[in-house]
């Protein structure tokens, strides 16, 4: 057995408890891991060994290389053509800084004649924004994607993917999507410096 980690709420006592009982991975993006775990994973894409000082008790698994994909986007198919033609917008499933709508708004008044904005809404967004959204829905260029099931399908329809600055960065990358990310949370901060050094976000 096994457990995974992915919160900045847990602490010494808390991780100690768990390796007593388990294999323990604890996903870290700020490189100030300090607890025990079996695996520290950090797949920020310029993440080093060097940055763990002193270095955790376990395996230490640092740089993109190592980042978190689920299997559908893993093995991407060709883009489709028309890929060109969708700019895609998401904020993850409760958008916490409530940028979807201002963002589709400043979208509808800069897009190109013929560029349609696919905005994914999470059952978790404020439901002013849920519902502002509603009403643009079907409007001019906008469509809003409700409980979408296949997001590496719909990641792939698009060329550009405006997002937060989370895994989501690594998904859209990995199906050949320019991100255009904000940081919306302070574990997200250097990932739009990283993209941009990269060239690819």
């Amino acid at each position: 057995a096994a457990v995974a980690v992915d919160s900045y709420a847990f602490d010494q006592h808390d991780f100690e408890a768990l390796a007593e009982r388990t294999v323990v991975l604890a996903i870290d993006d700020l490189a100030a891991f300090g607890h025990p775990a079996d695996v520290v994973l950090n797949q920020n894409p310029e993440a080093q060994p060097s940055w763990y000082e002193p270095r955790p008790r376990g395996r230490l698994l640092a740089g993109g290389q190592y980042v978190l994909l689920r299997a559908e986007l893993r093995a991407p198919p060709p883009r489709a053509v028309d890929a060109g033609r969708r700019i895609l917008v998401t904020f993850g499933g409760s958008d916490p800084a409530r940028l979807t709508v201002p963002v589709v708004l400043a979208l509808q008044q800069e897009a190109p004649d013929g560029v349609e904005i696919a905005v994914v809404a999470g059952g978790g967004m404020d439901p002013e924004d849920s519902a502002r959204l509603q009403a643009m829905d079907g409007v001019g260029c906008v469509r809003v994607l409700r409980d979408v099931q296949n997001m590496a399908t719909l990641f792939r329809s698009a060329r550009v993917a405006l997002s937060a600055a989370g895994s989501t960065t690594w998904e859209l990358l990995s199906c050949g999507v320019v991100p255009l990310v904000v940081a919306v949370a302070h574990n997200q901060r250097e990932s739009g410096p990283a993209i941009t050094r990269r060239g690819v976000g």
